[in-house]
This record gives structure tokens, sequence and C-alpha cells, in this order.
């Protein structure tokens, strides 16, 4: 939805609306969806009517993805979500314990090749040599489960990271309350309107309430001199 309202003007995008439209009712006489209503639903809250059937968002998605492509826009390119410090920190854990493990798998596989496929158990130092094999296995083992334990502390992470660049604050998990977040407080009261949020009333009363505070100190922001309003980001 992003992608159309960034690339799209208003008019163009009452344009494409139009046109697929008419493509329906000329392609499928049967189609009696209001796709008008459900596009400009779809672009206003950036986000799939609460109730819609599979068959008309797939519709919709094809319509606005076709317009994209026309654009020269790829709509199936994923935004990126810059990683947080604690994310790249986890990542870097990560690929550091996989290293490990590669090379752990690599020692045992040495010691193991040492027999040249001849059997240890009447050799001399045959004991040794299953005890350091159990002990590379063993070590194996443990950095096995730390991979997993941070793997799934990486993607714990990334989807933090998902959801605060969406807004959301997953420490209250309410959105953020800043004047950066203003058009998401924006978008979810209208999703209220229309019984389409997932914030109780109360949440929704207490988001229009700082919503008028909020716009005030983005105005009186925008009406500081540029020096001021670095010296206000620094002491934010």
């Amino acid at each position: 939805m992003k992608l159309i309202k960034d690339n799209f003007t208003e008019e163009e995008q009452n344009k494409i609306i139009a046109d697929f439209v008419e493509f329906v009712r000329y392609e499928n006489p049967f189609d009696t969806a209001d796709y008008k209503t459900l596009i400009k639903q779809t672009l206003d809250a950036s986000d799939f009517p609460k109730g819609i059937i599979l068959m008309d968002k797939e519709a919709i998605q094809n319509c606005l993805a076709n317009a994209l492509i026309k654009k020269g826009v790829n709509p199936y390119k994923e935004e990126v979500v810059a990683d947080s410090y604690k994310t790249k920190r986890a990542k870097q854990k990560l690929a550091r314990l996989e290293r490990e493990l590669n090379e752990q798998h690599s020692k045992i596989k040495a010691h193991w090749q040492q027999t040249n496929g001849q059997p240890m158990n009447d050799k001399r130092g045959g004991q040794r040599f299953f005890n350091r094999a159990e002990e590379l296995e063993s070590k194996a083992i443990f950095l096995y489960k730390e991979y997993e334990k941070q793997a799934e502390r990486v993607a714990e992470l990334v989807e933090r990271d998902e959801l605060a660049a969406k807004g959301y604050d997953t420490r209250t998990g309410g959105l953020f309350m800043t004047v950066e977040n203003i058009p998401r407080i924006e978008e979810e009261i209208a999703k209220s309107e229309r019984g389409e949020s997932m914030f109780t009333r109360a949440t929704i009363r207490r988001y229009k309430k700082k919503l008028v505070e909020l716009k005030q100190q983005a105005k009186e922001t925008e009406s500081m001199p540029e020096s001021a309003k670095k010296l206000d980001l620094h002491s934010s």
C-alpha cells in the first residue's frame, strides 16, 4: 500500500481504481464486488478491510501490483527494515556460533579420519581415541543447542524491529506516541472508526487526546529556527 501512495498521486490512484472497475465489469460481469470502495478503504487504511474474502483480496493485490509494474516499480521487493543495535549484536553472535559449530564438525571428521576406516577397538590408545571423539561430539552438541537458542533470539529481535518500523512499541504493546509516528496513530484511529482496530475504545480515546498534543508539538517544532530544532532533538 505504501508503494502505491509513494508512487502515485491521489488523482492517479483514482484512475487506477476506475480502470480496474471497468476491466472487471468487461471481463467478468458476474463479479459483483464493490472494488471501488474496497480499494479506497485498502489504500486509506494501508490494510485490507476487515472480513474481505480471499478472492477480492487477491484481485486487489493484482490490480495494485500491475499498476506498480507498469510504473517500473517492483511490488514484490520487500522493504528492508534496519536492524537495531541489539539485533546486529545478536546476528553477530549467531554467525560466530555457526562458524564454531562448522569448525567443530571439521574436527570430528578429521578425528575419525585418523582411523583410515579401520576399527579402533584393538589398537593401542583406542580408549583415548574414543574419549577424545566423545569430547568433540559433546562440544558439537553444546554448540548446536547454543546456536538454536541464539537463532530463536535473532528471530524474536527481527520481529520486534519490524513491529517498531510499523509504529508499534513492543514494550507497551501499543503505538509509539511520537511526532514521527503521527501518520500511524491517525491510521489506527481511522481503523477504529471502521471497527477494524485491535485496540480498545479506551486506548483509541487516549490516542486521540495524545494526537492533539503531538500535532501541536510538531507545529511548534516546525516554526523553530534550524539551530533550535537541533538543540531540541539533542535534549529529547
